[in-house]
C-alpha cells in the first residue's frame, strides 16, 4: 500500500518520504503539505489498534497522525475508537484516483515537543538526501 500510494501523492506533487525513523520507531510515511503542516500515516492491514498506538505516539514530531486501512465497512467500535483517540483513519482503495479516502478527521497535536519536531525533519531530511523525496526544506 505505501508505495502505490507514495506513487500517487508525488504524482500529485504532494511531497512525502516512507519509512522515517522517529524515537526508536519507524513512520511508514510522512507528508509534507508545507512548512507548518507534518502528517504522518501508518499503514495496516488488520492490526488497526496497534496503528492508533503507533500514530498517537508519533504526534510529539507530527501535526496529524492516521491509520491507513484497506477500504472495508467500518464497525461502529473501529469509528468510536478513532474519534476517541484523535488519530485519523484514512481508506485506501487501488482502484480509486485518490489514494486516500478520509473516514475519521484527526485532531491537531496538542503533545508536540520541539526536539522530538526537530529529529522528525532531520530524518525526512536524510530520506531525501538518499534520493526517495524531492521535498525541499
Amino acid at each position: 500500500m505505501v508505495s502505490l500510494v507514495l506513487d500517487r501523492l508525488r504524482d500529485d506533487g504532494i511531497d512525502a518520504v516512507p519509512d522515517v525513523p522517529f524515537m526508536s520507531r519507524c513512520i511508514d510515511l510522512v507528508i509534507f503539505l508545507d512548512q507548518d503542516c507534518i502528517n504522518v500515516v501508518e499503514f495496516k492491514l488488520i492490526d488497526w489498534r496497534r496503528g492508533i498506538v503507533q500514530a498517537r505516539d508519533h504526534l510529539l514530531g507530527a501535526d496529524h497522525a492516521y491509520v491507513c486501512l484497506p477500504v472495508r465497512k467500518p464497525s461502529s467500535s473501529l469509528l468510536v475508537a478513532f474519534e476517541d483517540s484523535g488519530v485519523g483513519l484514512l481508506f485506501f482503495d487501488p482502484n480509486r484516483e485518490e489514494p486516500f479516502q478520509e473516514v475519521v478527521s484527526p485532531r491537531r497535536s496538542d503533545t508536540i515537543w520541539p526536539p522530538a519536531r526537530n529529529w522528525l525533519i532531520q530524518a525526512a531530511r536524510a530520506g531525501v538526501e538518499k534520493g526517495e523525496s524531492a521535498w525541499g526544506y
